[in-house]
């Protein structure tokens, strides 16, 4: 997965979730750094300039993944090779939700719909714990500003 800052600003991407733990070290607007999750599972992600800025990957072991748009709709890019499957969906604030799929292989995909109910949830603030470590770069660089 690629980690690029489009930012003016420098950036220090890194988590400290299980297996998929990373630093990837400072870097300036215009860099991108990569990382290859191992171990399916939630990874947050964070900035050690930044604590207000928080991401979520989710690693998966399937190639049946997908991202939704803005408006929640995704459609699937091919068709699964057995008639049943279990649907997960995952949110921040309401955790994961899952729907059991049984359909006819012979039969077209037909529209599922997972709600995830976050209106009751009380809003929590972002804490944060960090034993990442911020690598700054060698003095007389460029990307020694900040």
């Amino acid at each position: 997965m690629q980690f690029p800052n489009a930012d003016s600003i420098y950036h220090n991407a890194f988590s400290v979730s299980g297996q998929n733990r990373f630093d990837l070290g400072l870097y300036r607007s215009g860099a991108s750094r990569d990382k290859k999750f191992e171990e399916p599972g939630l990874v947050r992600v964070y900035c050690n300039i930044h604590p207000q800025m928080v991401g979520f990957v989710m690693v998966v072991d399937s190639d049946f993944a997908a991202v939704t748009g803005p408006d929640g709709a995704r459609s699937a890019s091919r068709a699964c090779r057995t008639a049943q499957h279990v649907v997960k969906a995952w949110h921040e604030e309401s955790g994961e939700s899952q729907s059991p799929v049984d359909r006819p292989r012979a039969e077209r995909i037909a529209p599922l719909a997972i709600r995830l109910d976050v209106t009751e949830l009380p809003a929590r603030a972002l804490t944060r714990t960090s034993t990442a470590r911020t690598t700054r770069p060698a003095r007389g660089t460029d990307d020694e500003r900040y």
